[in-house]
């Protein structure tokens, strides 16, 4: 049986020979491929975009729209990130979008996802780690109706190691299949449990940050004069409008308005850009308010680094506790009331998912703390009684240095030695009894790892690899995808 697959992803510079590959190979017939090169089917950012490229004369079956129905709510998280305004040719994510707009979408993609299976006899779908990101909900929740083989490939931080998974709830994937023989041992593997070297991906993005100087430096290469504008009250519009001894909103939105051009499009984007560059710095002045350079005194501590939002590890692999302030206020319950719960942002954190909201409720927490982003996690971690985190690379750090972990959600790591998964029965007891031992947590790492697949399948990860080349690379993981696709989807039939 010739695989029809639709690929979602594996579009990084070091992943796109994976898709090209799969089409050069026998086994495939049709694939049709969603990212971001020429060579692509479906540009993915294009996807995004509305358009009206949908035969809605297409009468779509009752029973597949009441399964679209059902992923409404994941739908609507993941459309968050998919806010965007263009100002000085660059594109920036946006905290704020509107329901009717999400609604658009979904009728949109719930046309484009039937036609796409159905013309294409699709059979399989390939997802680039879990659907977070709008379309690929919708596709995967599709799947559901016709009966499709579904394969979901996500990447550990091992080098040259990536687990793969066949079911889905609600964008969450159970790791806890690689703790038994569904994902047999097939390699033996060698590993120290040593102190954990910085990720390669945590540098430094502050550049990426929106203020109110990055607005204004925006707006002048929209063509805006800053300092004078004939006919709104002399000079500084912009800087009188934020507190100096004379300001004109007036001015202020007349100036947007002669910059665009009074294009009503250009203009909503020069406003939404201005609206970003308010709640930056809204968000800015909150951390501020709320940091301190490191925790003060002798007094135990658990520390739990924050998660960024949006991200995979929150929206989708953590559940109720996507919402992370939740997950915190479940932690004070756990320990005693004159431990400190010592909280830290993320240093690629910005204003999106961090509103007025989020901070009143981590004030209203007793005995906690936030300590700069800037200062060092790992002395946090060595320092602390145990570490709370949700799904976090901080979890697998502090079982390097020996400390118990609490997680909130599902990962790799759940089932090694020192992890407590949080449910409402564990008890401070439980947690401080599993601190790891050296020995006893490389061997549990080594048969985990052991379980995995060779591969990398999120962009980037080929900088930890040693000697990384494209093309073995992809044709280890088409052999997975190919392997996995003859093994378990004989009765998955399209039936739509």
């Amino acid at each position: 049986m010739a695989i029809n697959c639709v690929v979602w992803g594996l579009t990084g510079t070091d992943t796109a020979a994976i898709p090209r590959s799969m089409r050069q190979r026998s086994e495939f017939g049709t694939v049709v491929w969603f990212g971001i090169w020429d060579d692509c089917d479906r540009n993915i950012y294009e996807t995004y975009r509305f358009q009206p490229d949908y035969d809605y004369s297409v009468g779509l079956p009752r029973a597949y729209m009441d399964i679209m129905f059902d992923a409404m709510g994941q739908f609507l998280i993941s459309c968050a990130r998919r806010n965007e305004c263009k100002i000085a040719r660059k594109t920036w994510t946006l905290g704020f979008g509107t329901t009717y707009g999400y609604i658009h979408q979904f009728n949109r993609y719930c046309y484009l996802i039937h036609q796409l299976i159905t013309k294409n006899k699709i059979n399989l779908v390939v997802i680039d780690s879990v659907p977070h990101t709008s379309f690929d909900v919708l596709l995967c929740q599709a799947t559901k109706y016709f009966k499709i083989q579904t394969i979901y490939l996500y990447q550990s931080g091992i080098p040259n190691k990536f687990l793969y998974f066949t079911e889905a709830q609600r964008s969450n994937i159970d790791f806890s299949v690689y703790y038994t023989d569904k994902r047999p041992v097939r390699a033996k593997v060698s590993y120290t449990v040593a102190d954990p070297e910085t990720p390669f991906f945590m540098g430094d993005f502050s550049h990426l940050n929106y203020s109110y100087d990055g607005f204004a430096d925006d707006l002048a290469k929209e063509g805006a004069d800053l300092e004078t504008r004939t006919g709104v009250g002399g000079p500084g519009v912009f800087g009188r409008l934020f507190g100096h001894n004379r300001y004109s909103w007036k001015g202020f939105l007349e100036l947007l308005r002669a910059t665009s051009s009074n294009n009503l499009g250009r203009l909503e984007d020069l406003a939404s850009a201005f609206l970003k560059s308010v709640q930056a710095e809204r968000y800015y002045r909150s951390l501020e308010l709320l940091s301190q350079n490191k925790v003060e005194g002798d007094t135990p501590f658990v520390y739990f680094p924050l998660s960024t939002q949006p991200e995979i590890t929150t929206e989708c692999l953590a559940d109720q506790y996507m919402d992370i302030v939740t997950a915190v206020e479940k932690i004070r319950c756990l320990i005693p009331d004159h431990w400190i719960i010592c909280v830290k942002e993320h240093v690629l954190q910005y204003e999106l998912g961090r509103d007025p909201i989020f901070f009143d409720r981590l004030t209203a927490i007793p005995n906690l703390v936030m300590v700069d982003r800037s200062a060092s996690a790992y002395d946090l971690i060595k320092t602390c009684k145990f570490v709370a985190t949700i799904n976090g690379t901080s979890g697998w750090e502090a079982l390097h240095f020996g400390k118990s972990v609490v997680n909130f959600g599902s990962f790799y790591y759940n089932g090694l030695p020192g992890v407590s998964v949080y449910d409402d029965e564990l008890t401070l007891e439980d947690v401080l009894a599993v601190e790891p031992d050296p020995e006893i947590l490389g061997a549990a790492i080594e048969e985990l790892v052991g379980r995995m697949e060779d591969g990398v399948v999120n962009a980037n990860y080929s900088e930890i690899v040693d000697d990384y080349d494209d093309d073995k690379n992809a044709k280890c993981v088409a052999d997975v995808i190919c392997r996995v696709f003859y093994d378990e989807s004989e009765n998955m039939e399209p039936t739509g």
